[in-house]
């Protein structure tokens, strides 16, 4: 396979990637306001969370190529980094608003990122923002607002809205990071260590084998969120980010907020209402810009060489 048919391949594998991780990333707040009426506590969940998220790579990794699981101090190095200077407290932030504001409220807030992110990727990779981005990041912040507006409207506390803004700003220069990392790192291998990372931090806070104590309701829970919105949608953003960088990652996984919804609606008994649907369609309108802009790009410089 050539260099020019290995490199649309790619991309094409990063944005699927992208894709789905918003979808699981989706289940995220449900899961942890599911928790909460379990009585379990922030730092509690996050503990249990990434303990078991843990366990499942490690079984992952060795059941398939064992050699990601040799230690090296890059790799360790990179897992602390990732674990205890970034996601350990930015998922601590927004769990922490969600006992403040709604789901979908800190939803909203949190998905500003992909212009923080954009932002921060021309300033550290010289992206280069194109037409298509800018439009993408209008439709993008329109649709949020539009499926968020109700949620936003009420019960409205500032103490968790500050809160899922700094965890906003952390999840932007997370997913910075994470793009500088994986430059020469195996994405399931930096997940391991960075999943590890975060257990060890949260362990601080809260002892992990105090899961044993719950009750078989709380016990689902974590595994669920220990595998959809953890192991499976951070193991697929970081293939994605390896592939084509957290900005476009940033735009593509923006499906994230209409699962929330729905899944608000199906889960949690929250109302949908119209204006909400036209916003998922904006939504999906700019996660579909940048890629057709890819598409007319690569035909135009196609005819050219013709």
């Amino acid at each position: 396979m050539g260099e020019r048919e290995k490199i649309p391949a790619e991309l094409k594998k990063g944005l699927i990637f992208a894709l789905v991780s918003g979808v699981f990333y989706g289940f995220l707040p449900i899961f942890c306001k599911l928790g909460l009426r379990e009585g379990l506590g922030p730092a509690e969940l996050l503990t249990y969370r990434f303990w078991i998220a843990s366990l499942m790579m490690l079984a992952v990794l060795a059941a398939g190529d064992r050699r990601l699981l040799r230690p090296s101090v890059r790799s360790v190095t990179r897992g602390l980094i990732l674990g205890f200077g970034f996601y350990g407290i930015q998922s601590f932030l927004y769990f922490q608003s969600l006992t403040y504001i709604p789901a979908s409220t800190a939803t909203l807030i949190i998905y500003f990122y992909p212009v923080t992110v954009t932002v921060l990727s021309i300033a550290f990779f010289r992206m280069k923002v194109t037409p298509g981005v800018c439009a993408s990041l209008v439709l993008l912040l329109a649709g949020c607002a539009l499926v968020f507006y109700d949620a936003f409207a009420k019960h409205l506390s500032m103490v968790g809205v500050g809160l899922a803004l700094m965890s906003m700003v952390g999840f932007s220069v997370y997913l910075i990071a994470v793009q500088f990392f994986l430059r020469d790192e195996h994405p399931l291998r930096i997940t391991f260590y960075a999943f590890l990372a975060t257990s060890l931090f949260f362990s601080m806070f809260h002892n992990p084998l105090g899961l044993f104590d719950k009750g078989s309701g709380a016990v689902s829970i974590v595994f669920l969120l220990a595998l959809v919105p953890t192991v499976l949608a951070i193991s697929l953003l970081y293939g994605a980010i390896g592939r084509i960088g957290s900005a476009y990652t940033s735009i593509f996984s923006t499906l994230e907020p209409v699962v929330t919804v729905l899944l608000a609606a199906w889960v949690l008994g929250e109302n949908v209402v119209g204006i909400q649907v036209l916003g998922m369609v904006l939504i999906i309108i700019g996660i579909m810009v940048p890629n057709i802009e890819q598409v007319l790009v690569r035909r135009r410089v196609k005819l050219a060489e013709e």
